[in-house]
């Protein structure tokens, strides 16, 4: 009974998530739209279902000019389960997309794009790792990376960057960790939560969370997989003990997901959902009022 349990458990996380609840009902972003495929590509890659993977892998290349970065790690995964020529055909995908996107579909071939009419400068996203964000780029973040370790190492341990992986970790009780090779498919969320610079990118309900929820709640069912000792082939466990530990898991993994999202979801009355990623603002000074007014009347 608790092995047929644990899919409608982590049915129920998914579904309870806060950064599920905030990338929906939060403004709209394309990324949004790349959650269930990436869960569903995760799916594909593991049980050995070709079509299932493929088209997820296909939409997620298509969704959006970052996510070629995200398959790359895809591929990473698959190479790391032992599927040498799936993990080629995926990352050799990514980098042509990203090529694509570039050189074809975009005004400027850079990653990081000039500040123009035309186009939108993402550099200072990662401000504090690029000496000049003005005209700096990859390469910039490269060569902090391997002359500063220890300002990077600093840089992404900060106050607000341990919270927001509090609030990507618990959820699922820290099942990710134990996740293994599972984690691959989060390396470039972790990356770019890391070097990324300002709160946007370590908000729990904004766009940006989706490079990290879908694949940490995958890579927590296989840490659940490996603290139960419930591995492929191994038909010699006994099935008691390991089922009690199952039940529990489940339980306590249930109850955790509705209270988080009644604390920190859309559930009831979480202050996140009343006035977006920002505190309320109480108190109107004359401007606010009457913009308040006006807005009021309008509608």
């Amino acid at each position: 009974p608790a092995r047929a349990a644990v899919g409608f458990v982590f049915g129920v996380a998914w579904l309870c998530n806060p950064s599920l609840h905030g990338v929906t009902l939060f403004d709209f972003h394309a990324l949004a739209l790349a959650a269930p495929m990436m869960v569903w590509a995760i799916y594909g890659l593991h049980t050995k279902r070709p079509a299932v993977m493929w088209v997820s892998v296909g939409r997620l290349l298509l969704t959006r000019e970052d996510l070629p970065l995200y398959c790359c790690g895809l591929g990473i995964y698959a190479l790391a389960l032992g599927e040498r020529r799936t993990a080629a055909v995926i990352i050799g995908a990514s980098v042509a997309m990203l090529g694509v996107y570039r050189l074809v579909w975009m005004n400027h071939p850079a990653i990081f794009m000039p500040d123009t009419e035309d186009s939108y400068r993402y550099a200072n996203r990662f401000r504090e790792v690029i000496p000049d964000p003005e005209r700096g780029g990859m390469k910039d973040i490269a060569v902090t990376v391997v002359t500063n370790p220890s300002f990077v190492l600093q840089h992404a341990l900060t106050k607000d960057k341990f919270l927001f992986a509090l609030g990507l970790f618990v959820p699922s009780l820290g099942l990710a960790l134990r996740g293994g090779k599972a984690l691959w498919p989060a390396s470039f969320g972790l990356a770019f939560t890391a070097l990324g610079s300002g709160a946007n990118l370590s908000n729990l309900y904004l766009h940006y969370t989706v490079f990290l929820f879908p694949p940490l709640l995958c890579a927590a069912v296989f840490g659940l997989a490996r603290i139960v000792g419930d591995r492929a082939g191994d038909q010699e466990r006994e099935r008691g003990p390991a089922d009690a530990k199952l039940a529990g898991w489940c339980a306590a993994l249930l109850c955790t997901s509705i209270l988080l999202a009644d604390k920190l979801g859309a559930l009831r009355r979480s202050e996140a959902f009343y006035g977006g990623p920002q505190t309320l603002i109480r108190d109107l000074d004359e401007e606010q009022a009457a913009r308040y007014a006006w807005v009021e009347a309008a509608v």
